[in-house]
């Protein structure tokens, strides 16, 4: 972890742990807490996006199987939240099997494209199979997170929240920065190149497509807690968009980047609504203009060092130029 992550991680634990000490229940201690929940699932689609180049617009489905999962076993067949999550993971292994074996043969516009159908048949089985799903009513009466019975408080659940998140921030890191995720960035590159040298491309993008489809199903399993209450429109393929943009607020390449790009993702909202019917036009012109001037994520702003290259006979090195 070099000294702009750690910086990063260091001052995203500062507003973690002081948010309900300082907010208390209040309009931004609900916003921090969701963008919890996002980072989660911002930090399945940056690994996937940025460490393989597959920009997945299908993650909205895996949360909803996530979320899905949790609501009927807890509501229905009495499970415990714990057993209702496991049970979600497993199903969203079986369906990352499923839909990335064929899938992942498939490259850019058609990947993604083959991912938005995927999306939208599942919304489409959650709106038709009323027996089960409940249709467009949706599920109702989701208890709270609770461990021994004992429900978490608000606190308690904003604690466990983040520290979900994380735990999966420093597993996607650790990953990362490892030999496979020197393997990864290899395939991003050039598959063509990385199959020559021997990587078994389409191993390591399953191994990464599975991994992104839990975490996202966990997101989605925290988010019905949250909610108390889940229902097909809220995993349409605008979830899918959602998750990409905060990706890419974060930076695309940037894991430690996703922490922030989900809490601004859940701020724009509140402070665009200040402009009344314009608050989705606003929205959106605030994310044009984050991704055109800050194409590498919001942690540009911090984190941004003066570089200069200079060319050395056949090849170039970097200098840092401090002040």
């Amino acid at each position: 972890m070099d000294p702009r992550e750690r910086l990063s991680l260091l001052l995203a634990l500062l507003l973690v742990i002081l948010t309900p000490v300082l907010l208390g229940q209040s309009i931004l201690f609900t916003i921090v807490l969701s963008a919890g929940i996002y980072t989660v699932a911002a930090l399945a689609i940056t690994l996937l996006m940025g460490y393989t180049g597959q920009a997945s617009l299908g993650q909205g489905a895996f949360m909803a199987i996530g979320a899905y999962s949790t609501a009927i076993m807890t509501t229905r067949y009495g499970a415990s939240p714990g057993e209702a999550m496991l049970v979600g993971i497993i199903l969203c292994l079986i369906s990352g099997l499923a839909v990335g074996y064929p899938l992942l043969k498939l490259k850019g516009f058609y990947f993604s494209a083959a991912t938005l159908a995927f999306g939208i048949l599942v919304q489409n089985v959650l709106t038709g199979w009323y027996d089960f799903t409940k249709g467009e009513s949706g599920i109702p009466g989701i208890p709270m997170l609770s461990l021994g019975g004992v429900p978490f408080g608000r606190t308690a659940f904003f604690y466990l929240v983040w520290g979900i998140a994380l735990v999966v921030l420093l597993l996607a890191n650790n990953l990362a920065r490892s030999q496979v995720g020197r393997v990864l960035l290899a395939i991003r590159s050039d598959e063509t190149a990385a199959e020559t040298i021997g990587i078994d491309v389409g191993r390591w993008k399953m191994l990464i497509f599975l991994l992104s489809s839990v975490f996202t199903g966990i997101s989605g399993s925290l988010l019905a807690h949250y909610l108390l209450f889940v229902s097909p429109s809220q995993f349409g393929v605008l979830l899918s968009v959602e998750l990409i943009i905060i990706s890419m607020l974060g930076g695309v390449t940037n894991l430690f980047g996703a922490i922030w790009g989900a809490i601004i993702w859940r701020i724009l909202p509140e402070v665009a609504s200040m402009s009344g019917q314009w608050q989705v036009l606003l929205t959106g012109l605030i994310v044009i203009l984050l991704v055109i001037f800050l194409p590498h994520g919001i942690s540009e702003i911090h984190f941004r060092s003066k570089t200069k290259s200079v060319s050395l006979g056949a090849g170039s090195e970097e200098i840092d130029l401090e002040n």
